[in-house]
């Protein structure tokens, strides 16, 4: 695990076990993907002219960029972060997002 980078996101998982919010649609493939190192972002063309940020074009387009950081999708963000809280709790997600819990990696 330590030397695939497609793992990266799962290394410091403590078990494996069930996500709550991976329910088999659209939004569990996109974050499975995000996680295997396999979503399709311009970072990944080889073409540095084509890397950049398709919503704000300031940046090159990288996972981080795309899920945590453009201001062109905060609003999707803030539907994420009210749907996730709703699922598994308020609290449970505060403490995951600030690294306090098990499964807290980031994404």
């Amino acid at each position: 695990m330590e030397i695939k980078s497609t793992l990266r996101w799962y290394r410091n998982k403590e078990k494996i076990g069930r996500e709550e919010w991976y329910q088999g649609d659209w939004t569990g493939k996109l974050l499975s993907k995000a996680r295997s190192g396999t979503l399709e972002v311009n970072g990944r063309n080889r073409n540095p002219d084509e890397q950049q940020c398709g919503m704000c074009g300031e940046e090159k387009e990288s996972v981080e960029h795309f899920i945590v950081e453009c201001d062109k999708y905060r609003k999707q963000r803030k539907a994420l972060d009210t749907q996730v809280a709703n699922i598994i709790g308020r609290e449970e997600w505060e403490e995951r997002k600030e690294g306090k819990t098990e499964g807290s990696e980031q994404f």
